[in-house]
């Protein structure tokens, strides 16, 4: 008898063993959305820009402000001494994952980009004159230095490897350049004016820039991907598959992927190494609108897109661990922007900041899988 009580006991704490791992792996592979006050973010003045985060805890936020400009010919102190007004630029940074933010001015001008490059945090603040580029590194982002060896009228860099491109304009910001460094940015060649303007920022993928382009001008939305070659000095046009709109391209794990709308639904196009088109799968939804971002962690794709129910948006957030078969979505509050440098794949969880612009961060968590 003594046996059979002890026998049972067993069973009961084996099977309540049980339940208490199952609640817990539940809990540990729950998506949430967590609401957080920002402390000293003073959005009021802020005209927030992108938003980069550098792992699960450092992130920023670019901003700037506007002042009066004095006037250099009148310094007497009447009406006549400003000018107009300028603009200065504002680092706001915070370490514990959006929590606090500290603020950091840079001068006049405006930070037009942030980025990580390799073990460096390199920023681009443009003024009226010309582009002035800072260099940190990512195990110390406070210690900014400026570097001179960049182009002058630089507005946009992209990387791979040691490979980077630089779009900048001339003097008088009439025309587009590409230039490319492929020692990170120390030396620059091709300073090349492109047949086809970009229609969006490019990527950069193996010496070759990737970008939209409307080869038909009467075309509200781009018909083609241009792939311009740095050795070769050139560039191939390749009309977009019939009916789809494409409104992104990104490269993600050395693979291009291009992200828009066909048949009623998103849809996902992968290039392939004879830059022919794959279609990798479509979402339906009649109520989505503008797919914002695609991301793509180890072990999901995530896409990104306006959902238009009646007069109250939201962001609707698709997932797909198997290549389309299946999909999960979820969905948070919708805000003006989002930017692919607020996603962080770290611990085996993807992680995305949302901020509205008032002083509040909508966090969404989930596990890969």
């Amino acid at each position: 008898m003594l046996f059979i009580k002890s026998y049972i006991k067993s069973v009961q704490f084996f099977f309540m063993f049980i339940i208490i791992m199952y609640c817990t792996s539940c809990k540990e592979n729950q998506n949430k959305v967590v609401t957080i006050h920002a402390a000293g973010l003073y959005t009021d003045s802020l005209n927030p820009g992108p938003l980069f985060f550098l792992n699960k805890d450092t992130g920023f936020i670019l901003g700037s402000y506007l002042v009066d400009a004095k006037n250099p010919v009148y310094p007497k102190k009447d009406d006549r001494e400003y000018l107009g007004t300028k603009w200065v630029a504002l680092l706001w940074k915070t370490i514990d994952g959006g929590r606090n933010w500290t603020k950091k001015i840079w001068g006049e001008g405006h930070i037009a980009q942030i980025d990580r490059f390799g073990d460096s945090v390199i920023a681009l603040m443009k003024t009226d004159r010309y582009t002035r580029v800072f260099i940190s590194s990512v195990f110390n982002p406070d210690n900014w230095k400026e570097i001179t060896y960049f182009p002058r009228y630089a507005y946009h860099i992209c990387a791979s490897g040691n490979q980077m491109a630089a779009l900048k304009t001339d003097s008088f910001k009439y025309k587009i350049f590409f230039c490319f460094s492929d020692n990170r940015g120390r030396d620059w060649m091709n300073n090349c004016e492109p047949i086809h303007d970009p229609y969006q920022y490019p990527v950069l993928k193996d010496g070759k820039l990737f970008y939209l382009a409307r080869f038909e001008s009467d075309k509200k939305y781009p018909d083609s991907l241009v792939v311009y070659d740095f050795a070769k000095n050139s560039d191939k046009l390749i009309k977009l598959p019939k009916d789809f709109l494409c409104l992104g391209v990104s490269c993600v794990q050395n693979n291009i992927y291009l992200t828009g709308f066909m048949s009623g639904g998103i849809t996902i196009y992968q290039l392939d190494p004879t830059l022919e088109f794959k279609k990798l799968y479509t979402y339906a939804a009649n109520n989505l609108s503008d797919p914002l971002v695609y991301y793509k962690s180890n072990g999901a794709d995530w896409i990104f897109a306006v959902e238009n129910n009646g007069s109250r948006k939201k962001i609707a957030i698709i997932k797909t661990s198997d290549n389309g078969k299946s999909f999960e979505t979820f969905k948070v509050d919708y805000i003006r922007n989002i930017y692919l440098h607020s996603f962080i794949e770290q611990d085996s969880m993807v992680k995305v900041w949302f901020f509205n612009e008032s002083g509040k961060f909508q966090i969404f968590e989930s596990k890969n899988k």
